[in-house]
């Protein structure tokens, strides 16, 4: 019988394992591209920022015609001076044909940089506040196009491509905590 309290008479050396690595290395994107959506500006092009950081190349999806420019020239900057690619993609996330080519062409240059397509953040989003009263048909319509139906879209796109390749990456939806606040009905 051993005791909890009895040490063995030999104590084997311990084996790396991801438990034991340098929190660097756990977070580590080294050799892997991430695809974000929403990332012409905001928390999007923000988290481009922090994938960067973690040693990984980003693709940056938005509706906008272009990023925004000081924080565009400021990641490439980073991305330059890492050896990281970062690219940016027109792409409405609410249109099936244009995500499934837009991730489609990522996924090509991904296989060119040797830097598979490894996960996706989804953080594009809309929201519009105003009384409920007031609120069209067709905007709504419009956020759960995007909100919903672009956050769906972009996940199925992006999992083809991961299983088609034996990528075993990670999908991330981020929402908004304006989901949370109440349509205001009363004007005051």
């Amino acid at each position: 019988m051993v005791r909890d309290t009895t040490l063995p008479d030999v104590v084997p050396k311990s084996h790396r394992t991801p438990a034991r690595e340098t929190t660097n290395k756990l977070f580590s994107l080294s050799g892997r591209t991430i695809v974000i959506t929403g990332a012409g500006q905001g928390l999007g092009i923000t988290l481009t920022a922090a994938v960067l950081e973690a040693g990984g190349n980003v693709a940056c999806l938005d509706i906008l015609c272009e990023p925004s420019k000081s924080e565009w020239s400021s990641l490439q900057r980073t991305a330059k001076a890492s050896a990281f690619h970062v690219s940016y993609h027109k792409c409405d996330i609410a249109n099936e044909d244009e995500v499934r080519r837009v991730l489609g062409d990522v996924d090509i240059v991904t296989q060119r940089l040797g830097a598979p397509f490894y996960g996706l953040v989804v953080c594009a989003g809309i929201q519009q506040q105003m009384p409920a009263l007031e609120y069209a048909a067709a905007d709504f319509e419009r956020i759960l196009r995007v909100n919903v139906t672009g956050t769906f879209l972009t996940a199925k796109h992006a999992a083809r491509i991961m299983i088609k390749n034996g990528v075993q990456g990670s999908i991330i939806m981020i929402a908004s905590m304006s989901g949370n606040q109440g349509i205001d009905v009363i004007q005051g």
